[in-house]
């Protein structure tokens, strides 16, 4: 999914900047450890591509539960993403960028 290069970058929505695959693969082998993502919605806000660069930015939604008790919450960012056709003609992330919404908690309990 990721452009193989140093460059790539990965920038979480409380702050952390992940740099490269190996950062970047890291990051989320560590959440999925944490967490099981029941269900995931991207709205797209907008969008756009120009040569071998596109980029999209939409709001997030996970709703996810803890491994260690189960318990359900709800994570809602805006995302960025920014992409690269390689030389094979395949898109590769080459910045992901999560950012809190104005007024809405990052996480917050799930209401059952």
């Amino acid at each position: 999914f990721y452009a193989n290069s140093p460059e790539t970058t990965a920038i979480e929505s409380f702050g952390a900047i992940r740099r490269g695959p190996a950062e970047i693969r890291e990051m989320y082998v560590r959440a999925f450890e944490e967490v099981h993502f029941d269900d995931v919605q991207l709205t797209p806000i907008a969008q756009s591509a120009k040569d071998s660069t596109s980029w999209i930015t939409c709001r997030y939604k996970a709703q996810t539960r803890l491994r260690t008790d189960n318990s359900k919450y709800v994570l809602e960012v805006y995302a960025s993403f920014v992409m690269e056709k390689d030389d094979a003609g395949a898109w590769k992330i080459k910045l992901e960028h999560f950012s809190p919404i104005a007024d809405v908690p990052r996480v917050r309990p799930l209401d059952n």
